[in-house]
């Protein structure tokens, strides 16, 4: 096929020469080995050299000058010879060159595909760890949110009401013997009875007015010190080592909060506290002045619900 090829379009080092070395040595009579015998050049290079097989040749320092011993052998001019393999020599070098280009920029090409794939991977996993970040906070939020109403469910709260609504309703649902005595009382207090009488009603009506305003204060200064009474819950939490909290005062939104080792927090709830606690060693937690003692190894997540109705606090 190769020859078929070099018929139908001659290279350039075949057109560069007509010159039939072959030719000329047969019409003077020679051999390849009597060539070989006059110019110490071996058969198999001179039979390259008439062929135009310049592949099978030596280094080109060495060619050039087999081809010129073998043009004086023969008598005739190297010039045309020496032509044809140097344009094989330049087609042979720029097939290099181009061989290696083609390298380089498949090289390039190979780099610049690992570098997008390397930058995919790294999209890729950024992608997944927020994903997944957000996914943790939010089963975080889910398990506090399901913690919550769960203890709502066990011991609903009842909201405060005011004190005559509070009459009322009590009034409606007591029976009707409780309702006569509550009456009773109630005119007993609104209308005293005077020890000294003067027999003037709009003196003993005075004097019934300061009577029923002095019966009053008590009440007032019996409210006054139940909600003297109500100071509500004091959480102190010291911090040992580096740890993580999340805290709920009574029904506020969470507070997250990292603590360094010698930290201290205060916190104050009028109905309870909920904690959670991601380092359970490295932490002292105070309840109304108390300590709690150990709560847990350390790395260990614990729960607290303080005050706990049932003595025990959960963790």
């Amino acid at each position: 096929m190769l020859k078929a090829m070099n018929t139908e379009k001659p290279t350039h080092h075949e057109e560069a020469s007509s010159i039939d070395l072959k030719a000329i040595r047969q019409r003077k009579g020679l051999s390849l080995k009597d060539i070989s015998y006059q110019s110490r050049i071996s058969v198999s290079v001179l039979e390259a050299i008439e062929n135009r097989e310049f592949h099978l040749l030596p280094e080109p320092v060495y060619t050039r000058g087999f081809i010129k011993t073998y043009a004086q052998t023969l008598e005739i001019n190297d010039e045309e010879i020496l032509s044809a393999y140097n344009a094989y020599i330049d087609e042979l070098e720029f097939s290099q060159q181009q061989i290696q280009i083609e390298r380089k920029t498949e090289k390039s090409r190979l780099r610049h595909t690992i570098f997008g794939v390397v930058v995919a991977i790294l999209i890729a996993i950024f992608i997944i760890y927020i994903m997944s970040r957000d996914y943790r906070q939010e089963t975080v939020g889910t398990t506090t949110s399901s913690a919550i109403t769960d203890e709502l469910q066990e011991a609903p709260l009842v909201p405060p009401q005011p004190k005559e609504e509070a009459s009322m309703q009590h009034q409606e649902t007591a029976p009707p013997e409780a309702a006569e005595e509550a009456t009773a009382e109630a005119v007993t207090v609104d209308e005293p009875v005077l020890e000294n009488s003067t027999g003037d009603p709009e003196t003993d009506a005075f004097a019934s007015a300061e009577t029923v305003q002095q019966a009053e204060i008590p009440v007032m200064s019996s409210e006054q010190g139940v909600r003297e009474q109500e100071i509500g819950y004091i959480l102190e939490i010291d911090a040992k080592e580096l740890t993580w909290l999340k805290i709920t005062e009574d029904f506020k939104p969470n507070e997250e909060i990292l603590m360094k080792p010698g930290e201290r927090i205060t916190r104050k709830a009028s109905e309870r506290f909920i904690v959670f606690i991601g380092n359970a060693g490295g932490v002292n937690v105070s309840f109304q002045g108390k300590p709690l003692g150990p709560l847990g190894e350390k790395g260990k997540v614990v729960r607290l619900i303080l005050p706990d109705k049932q003595g025990n606090n959960e963790r």
